[in-house]
């Protein structure tokens, strides 16, 4: 985030790699820092926020659509109509 000539808080464009592409092109570390990819990616979305280990501990949860909670849907969606005015 920056504060424009407006003085209006912006926030800055990010050219983002594709992880994945990436990782089918090297096998091994990349050429110009010398990390892994996982390491790479780990470095670039979380910074110095959490630790490769840290990130490892991490467990994500999918949740369908059929699992989500209707109640919690309708109050999302009422606080978003209401944000939108």
């Amino acid at each position: 985030m920056y504060t424009g000539a407006d003085g209006l808080l912006k926030q800055a464009q990010a050219i983002m790699p594709d992880f994945d592409d990436l990782e089918d092109y090297y096998g091994g570390p990349l050429p110009l820092t010398g990390l892994s990819v996982e390491d790479t990616y780990n470095s670039f979305m979380f910074g110095n926020y959490l630790s490769n280990d840290e990130i490892e501990d991490i467990e994500v949860e999918i949740i369908d659509d059929e699992n989500i909670n209707p109640e919690l849907v309708a109050n999302t969606d009422q606080r978003a109509a209401g944000l939108k005015k």
